[in-house]
């Protein structure tokens, strides 16, 4: 392909993108990822695998620099996230509490936008925002 004067530059690339996808997606069709990728690095190609989720999990680089972190999950006990980025030695970022619950601050948020005690409480009853307890009840149904 890199003599063929279609895709010499990248306006030849983008012009003539639909034989490029054909013959990239017919590459790709004849070998598994790891072949592919194994053949690029070879050519010194930049290039890497698009991981599912499995993938990441179980990838060396991924577990050595730690991009996943287990945290603490009250319905799963723990749950695998992605760690903060980006990562500094000298003061380096943490997840200090785990995200809030569905509807867990909608009461303190909304008293910051003028809504009082009444008024979220007419909101709620309305089914217009959610509680903590309203959604748990939901959930349990």
């Amino acid at each position: 392909m890199i003599d063929d004067p279609r895709f010499r530059t990248n306006a030849d690339r983008v012009r003539n993108v639909a034989d490029l996808d054909d013959i990239m997606g017919g590459f790709f069709a004849s070998h598994t990822q790891k072949e592919a990728v194994d053949l690029l690095e070879k050519a010194e190609v930049t290039a890497g695998p698009i991981y599912d989720i499995s993938q990441i999990l179980e990838d060396p680089h991924f577990i050595s620099r730690e991009v996943l972190s287990d945290y603490p999950d009250d319905e799963m006990d723990s749950l695998p996230m992605h760690h903060v980025v980006p990562r500094m030695m000298g003061t380096p970022g943490s997840i200090r509490t785990p995200a809030p619950s569905l509807g867990q601050h909608n009461e303190s948020l909304l008293s910051e936008l003028g809504f009082d005690q009444a008024a979220y409480r007419r909101l709620v009853n309305a089914g217009v925002v959610s509680t903590p307890s309203n959604h748990e009840a939901e959930a349990s149904e």
